[in-house]
């Protein structure tokens, strides 16, 4: 086989076509806790179609069953079966007293998370 040459084909279905789209909440939600339950990125949860099955068992069973998430900084998805497990916890400048980080306890591991997911989980306390 000759080395590929730069501009060669590289597969017989190229992807020039790329896509945007407005999801809710909710949507984008359960688009990243099946990218993270499977390993992929959004865009391959989509192609593949394993967004579509997800969404249809697994994610939904565990929404029956009140299984409830949130997400960390860092796109980790974390469940949780009720909110009064969680503890939440500001990390503040000494010096300052402003706030560097908005912390959330589940089952014993402290995950960082945005203003807004701290907000929604001291709102529901």
């Amino acid at each position: 086989m000759s080395p590929l040459k730069k501009g060669a084909k590289l597969t017989n279905k190229p992807k020039d076509f790329m896509l945007r789209t407005r999801l809710d909440e909710e949507t984008l939600e359960k688009l990243d806790y099946s990218a993270k339950k499977f390993g992929l990125s959004r865009s391959e949860v989509v192609r593949n179609g394993i967004y579509e099955l997800w969404l249809s068992l697994e994610y939904s069973k565990e929404r029956k069953m009140g299984m409830k998430s949130f997400t960390d900084v860092n796109g980790n998805v974390v469940p949780f079966s009720d909110v009064s497990e969680l503890t939440l916890e500001l990390q503040t400048d000494i010096e300052t007293d402003d706030v560097t980080a908005y912390l959330v306890w589940a089952e014993e591991h402290v995950y960082e998370v945005s203003k807004k997911t701290y907000q929604a989980i001291e709102s529901k306390k």
